[in-house]
C-alpha cells in the first residue's frame, strides 16, 4: 500500500464517539480517499490518530492531506486535552526517630525527601503540571485510623529528556513505640504516602502509591482518590481512606 493512501472506514460515528476518548474526524488526502479516525494529538507537521477497527495509532503528515483536512486538524488541536510526553515518578522518603523527653519508646519522627520526575521523551517538553502529596500516619493504638500528617502541593515540567527534583518540607510526628499493654499513649507512625498530578481542571492524570492498602482503596473507591484533591492535614480517615 502506498503511503499517502487511506482506507475507507465507513463507522457509526454516533454510537463510537461515546466510547473513544478524541473526537472523531473525516480526512482525506489529496486523492480524495476518506478515513474517519479518532484524533489523538496534532503537531506541527502532522496528527496522530486511532483506527476505529482494530484501535491501532497512526501518524499521518499534512504533506499527505488536502488543505480542507489541515486546517480542519489545526482547528481541533485547539479542543484537545494536553498530550503528555511517557515520564516516571519516584517519591524519595527520607525518616529520622529519635527518643523525646528521655522516654525509651516515646518517639519524635522527622520525615522529609524529594519526587522525581523524569521526562522519557526526547523531543516533547512536559506541560506545566500541578501535583500534590499527601503524607498519612497509623495511629499507634488503633491500626484502623489514620490521619493525614501533611499535605505538599508542587508543579512539576522537566524539560525532553530531562528530571526535575521536588524537594518536600519536613514535619514531625509524635508517637508511642511500645504497643503493648495499656501504657502505650497513642499518637500517629508516619506510614505512607499518596501522590498525584492533576491539570486545570481538576482532573487526575496519575497517582502512587507503595502502600499496598492506600493503593486498593483508591482502587476499589473512585471517591479516594479524588479525596486526595482537597484534604486537609489532620484528617483522621479509616482504613478504607475514608474519613
Amino acid at each position: 500500500m502506498r503511503k499517502d493512501s487511506l482506507l475507507i472506514c465507513v463507522v457509526w460515528v454516533s454510537l463510537l464517539s461515546c466510547m473513544l476518548a478524541g473526537p472523531m474526524v473525516e480526512i482525506s488526502n489529496k486523492k480524495g480517499e476518506v478515513l474517519v479516525a479518532e484524533l489523538l494529538s496534532v503537531g506541527d507537521t502532522g496528527a496522530k490518530l486511532k483506527k476505529v477497527s482494530g484501535g491501532a495509532t497512526f501518524e499521518v503528515g499534512f504533506d499527505l492531506l488536502s488543505e480542507e483536512s489541515v486546517k480542519m486538524l489545526k482547528e481541533k488541536a485547539a479542543d484537545l486535552p494536553v498530550a503528555y510526553p511517557v515520564f516516571e515518578l519516584d517519591v524519595m522518603v527520607s525518616k529520622r526517630r529519635k527518643a523525646k523527653n528521655g522516654s525509651y519508646y516515646l518517639k519524635a519522627m522527622t520525615v522529609g525527601g524529594k519526587i522525581t520526575v523524569s521526562n522519557r521523551s526526547m523531543r516533547k517538553d512536559f506541560p506545566v503540571t500541578k501535583g500534590r502529596i499527601v503524607f498519612l500516619g497509623q495511629d499507634q493504638r488503633d491500626k484502623s485510623v489514620y490521619s493525614v500528617l501533611a499535605v505538599s502541593k508542587f508543579e512539576v515540567s522537566p524539560k525532553a529528556g530531562k528530571e526535575q527534583d521536588i524537594p518536600l518540607p519536613e514535619f514531625v510526628t509524635t508517637y508511642d513505640s511500645d504497643n503493648k499493654g495499656y501504657g502505650n499513649i497513642g499518637g500517629f507512625k508516619y506510614e505512607a504516602y499518596m501522590v498525584i498530578l492533576y491539570d486545570d481542571d481538576g482532573k487526575i492524570i496519575y497517582s502512587k502509591s507503595l502502600d499496598g492498602k492506600v493503593s486498593k482503596a483508591a482502587a476499589d473507591n473512585p471517591k479516594v482518590l479524588n479525596s486526595f484533591l482537597t484534604i486537609t492535614q489532620g484528617t483522621k480517615l479509616t482504613d478504607k481512606m475514608v474519613p
